[in-house]
Order: structure tokens, then sequence, then C-alpha cells
């Protein structure tokens, strides 16, 4: 799969990779969801996204239950690109 080796080059692990890419395919989608598309086991998946959320690749939505959604590419790649800056 070449998108998950795309994500996985621009600092992501496997797990935050594959929610990721099951989140631009999803849009807006709760835990659960993302656990199943992703194939990520479900005790992990709040973890992952909490990670992917620090990291800017998505949002959480202020609903109940909480939905989280995908930034688009561009925007999240600006602002990995921003903290690699930073961080340099």
């Amino acid at each position: 799969m070449e998108e998950l080796e795309l994500a996985k080059k621009l600092g992501l692990n496997e797990y935050e990779s594959r929610a990721y890419i099951s989140m631009l395919r999803l849009g807006t989608a709760e835990a659960s969801a993302v656990s199943k598309s992703a194939n990520i086991p479900r005790a992990r998946v709040y973890d992952v996204l909490t990670s992917l959320e620090k990291k800017g690749f998505i949002e959480k939505k202020p609903t109940k239950p909480v939905a989280y959604v995908a930034v688009a590419p561009s925007k999240a790649f600006s602002l990995l690109r921003e903290q690699k800056k930073q961080h340099l």
C-alpha cells in the first residue's frame, strides 16, 4: 500500500498511518469506526487518535459520542513542516 509508506515517511507509526488514511476515506467518524476501518485494536485506537490530533492530522469534534475529522493533507503537511522547522 503506497499511501501507508508515504504516511510513515512523514513520521507516523503504523497505527497512525492506517488511522489517518482511514480518516481521509471516512471523513468524520467515531473511534469505533476508525478501529474497524483501519484494523486497529479498539484498546489502542484512542491513543492513536489522540496522537494524530496532537500532530495536527485530525481534529476532535465536540459531539456525543466524540467524533473525529481528518485534516486535509495539504494543511497537515504544512503544520508538520512548521513543527519540523521550529524543532530544528
